[in-house]
């Protein structure tokens, strides 16, 4: 259900925005945990789960599914989730064990709780100067160093097509032989 929902809200929201808000959620959470002072008050800090994994778990395959090429897109849902849960976890651990060897251990939450305000208001900021930039300079200039590239349409459906150059390949104005 959960998941359900956090596609709907990807879809009106937009991934950004989404992006900004579960940074904010992260905010909150790791802010409310430092601030908690008796346990049952960490049931309203936990519904703030929701924000953290439910959307980010969608945001991330449907950022993956959106900017993988044709037919990877498995691939590189699959690459970035190694890595978050991989190395984005290992790094965590590393660094929360040393502030919380090193200070206190409340401490650890108010440290989180500001990195992901100060994340949220750098992206927030920078995806709202983004946004207003003009989407020209992503239109390609007139350039004629481009080479085209064409897809054998004989490809069948579970195969990868074969990018092919139509140009020749020259070295100083010769053709080039392999």
């Amino acid at each position: 259900m959960a998941l359900f929902i956090a596609a709907r809200m990807l879809k009106l929201l937009g991934m950004n925005t989404c992006s900004v808000i579960i940074l904010i959620a992260f905010a909150i959470r790791f802010a409310g945990y430092y601030l908690i002072r008796r346990p049952y008050f960490l049931l309203f800090m936990e519904t703030m789960h929701y924000f953290n994994f439910g959307i980010l778990y969608v945001l991330i395959a449907q950022k993956a599914d959106a900017i993988a090429p044709p037919g990877l897109a498995g691939t590189l849902q699959g690459v970035v989730y190694g890595v978050s849960f991989g190395l984005g976890r290992g790094v965590g651990l590393i660094a929360s064990s040393f502030i919380y060897t090193r200070l206190q251990s409340r401490l650890l939450f108010l440290i989180f709780a500001i990195f992901d305000a100060v994340a949220a208001i750098f992206y927030g900021l920078y995806f709202f100067l983004r946004k207003t930039e003009t989407t020209t300079s992503l239109q390609p200039k007139n350039n004629i160093n481009i080479p085209k590239i064409v897809i054998e349409p004989e490809t069948n459906i579970n195969e990868e097509p074969l990018l092919i150059s139509p140009s020749t390949n020259t070295v100083d104005g010769k053709d080039f032989e392999h």
